[in-house]
């Protein structure tokens, strides 16, 4: 499917559970971007080889950044922050999340479509109810009836979430809700929306190994194999894509810490 009405998330949990299909595949950028997607599959399809194999679509086709351009920005910045580089970002992200953080994440190659999906986004612990209250007052400066989305360990996502195996391919796009199970709400309060459902993200290795390990460490450290993760923005914004947008937002923000590739990243108060 594909078109902008399939970004309404609640419409395609309702036509993957009782629709008349037994798989749906929806494309990240459901929207008009997403003709270009239509423009390079027709070319792609005219010129394989025939019994070629299909590969996984990854929706991480944005720009990236080096460490030397990230460093320049850093440097433009360095009476605002002050930054150090680190061994292991994703541990490092793990723990500062578990403790109560909001950390701005920064990796590899934009994600497209409308969604963050692990490389420009805001995570937060799902455990912690005032993960939402902050994001809201503090942060993206949006209504409170919004609700935020939890990207979970595609191994472990089944415990918390009934996942339809129909639509798993588009499950990683977040881009379809899912019903919460009975008896887990009150461990993710922040990621649970009010009608008891959730917008999930499944984060396997193979599509981004980086956001992967991350969550792995998060796990590791609370037990539950997921963070909330949302668009590294704030309302009436676009998604930051160069290291220039994500300096500004994190300074204009009350974000605690921005993991910008290999630098750990935080405001000079005083």
């Amino acid at each position: 499917m594909a078109g902008g009405v399939v970004l309404n998330c609640k419409a395609n949990q309702k036509i993957l559970e009782e629709g008349p299909f037994d798989e749906v595949f929806i494309q990240p950028a459901a929207n008009d971007a997403g003709t270009s997607l239509g423009a390079a599959l027709y070319v792609y399809h005219e010129h394989r080889e025939r019994g070629e194999e299909d590969h996984c679509f990854v929706p991480y086709l944005g720009p990236s950044f080096n460490d030397v351009k990230v460093l320049n920005v850093l440097e433009k910045y360095r009476g605002y922050i002050k930054y150090k580089r680190v061994s292991d970002p994703c541990a490092l992200g793990a723990e500062l999340v578990s403790r109560g953080s909001i950390v701005g994440w920064f990796q590899g190659r934009m994600e497209w479509g409308p969604r963050a999906l692990g490389n420009r986004s805001i995570l937060a612990d799902p455990r912690r109810t005032e993960s939402r209250i902050r994001l809201d007052k503090e942060i993206k400066f949006r209504e409170p009836f919004r609700p935020y989305a939890p990207s979970v360990l595609e191994e472990y996502a089944g415990e918390f979430f009934y996942i339809h195996q129909g639509g798993r391919r588009s499950y990683g796009f977040m881009i379809i809700t899912a019903k919460v199970r009975e008896g887990v709400a009150n461990k993710i309060p922040a990621v649970v929306h009010v009608d008891g459902t959730a917008r999930v993200q499944l984060v396997n290795e193979r599509s981004n190994v980086l956001f992967y390990k991350l969550i792995r460490e998060f796990y590791g450290i609370t037990g539950i194999p997921m963070v909330l993760n949302t668009s590294f923005n704030i309302k009436g914004e676009p998604i930051v894509c160069s290291p220039e947008d994500a300096l500004r937002t994190f300074l204009r923000t009350k974000l605690d810490y921005l993991i910008i590739s290999n630098f750990l990243v935080e405001k000079i108060t005083s």
